[in-house]
């Protein structure tokens, strides 16, 4: 009964980082947005005496500026779960790995066709999701296109930089520390973690393929025991995602067969991948 009280109490300890996240994204993403929300409408000559211009301008302007608070969230989350992790993970701990030793050239190449494997796959599965939640999946585009990914200067920054460090801080990072001590078998702890990451994307989409792909990252995370590997795999499935590979995809013509095609392409090639460095030195 004392094993399993304290197991639980790390494992809600590896909660806590989730409901950080989450409150870091309505409360500081909320406050970036109704700032320069606020900004812009008064750059449009609405004055504060007609109060009711105002607050409509203001509303329509709110959501136009979704990509401020993405950006406000990721640069906060990312300097905040730094801290976290280095003063109460690895500090007390001092493990700390030289990182020569692991970011060789072939880890780095490696980790580079993992991405873009990874970046296939979670594209693919969205594609399949409009056979079976054309709906859901509809709604996923527009809150896409709303936020400005791939378009917009700061969503760009911040998904392709900001959220490859502070994602895999708080998830391959905080999370994971806690979710080991709460259980031995690392197999539990890595559905933990990769749970926590897809949840904290607060959408059935995303989450679903970030579930998956955080499978992937937390073991390598775990056999090669630094948080870099897969940051670089992390950086190179958002990059790709939104520039030159994602454009690429979008150019194939578009069928079922096609689709499931690409998805069990990706599969394979990212297990082959996963298997040639499971039989390397750790």
């Amino acid at each position: 009964m004392k094993d399993f009280g304290k197991s639980f109490g790390w494992f809600l300890m590896s909660t806590l980082p989730l409901v950080a996240s989450i409150l870091m994204q309505i409360i500081v993403g909320g406050i970036a947005m109704a700032i320069h929300a606020v900004i812009v409408t008064l750059r449009t000559g609405i004055v504060y005496g007609d109060s009711e211009s105002f607050m409509a301008a203001y509303m329509d302007n709110v959501m136009t500026v979704a990509s401020t608070g993405i950006f406000g969230y990721h640069a906060a989350a990312t300097a905040a779960f730094f801290l976290w992790y280095y003063l109460l993970c690895i500090r007390p701990n001092r493990d700390i790995p030289r990182t020569g030793k692991i970011l060789t050239a072939p880890m780095v190449g490696w980790s580079v066709v993992i991405g873009i494997t990874l970046c296939v796959f979670s594209t693919q599965m969205v594609y399949l999701g409009e056979y079976v939640v054309p709906d859901r999946i509809e709604q996923f585009y527009e809150m896409i296109e709303s936020a400005g990914f791939g378009v917009n200067g700061l969503a760009i920054i911040a998904a392709v930089i900001l959220a490859p460090i502070g994602e895999e801080l708080l998830c391959r990072g905080i999370i994971q520390h806690y979710a080991l001590k709460a259980s031995r078998r690392f197999w539990i702890a890595n559905v933990i973690q990769a749970l926590m990451f897809g949840l904290m994307h607060l959408n059935w989409v995303q989450g679903t393929y970030a579930f998956f792909i955080g499978l992937v990252l937390g073991w390598l995370r775990h056999r090669y025991k630094t948080l870099w590997v897969p940051i670089i795999i992390h950086f190179v499935v958002n990059f790709s995602t939104s520039s030159w590979l994602g454009y690429l995809l979008e150019e194939i013509p578009r069928s079922l067969t096609v689709d499931l095609g690409l998805f069990g392409l990706s599969i394979a090639a990212t297990a082959g991948v996963l298997v040639v460095i499971g039989k390397g030195k750790e």
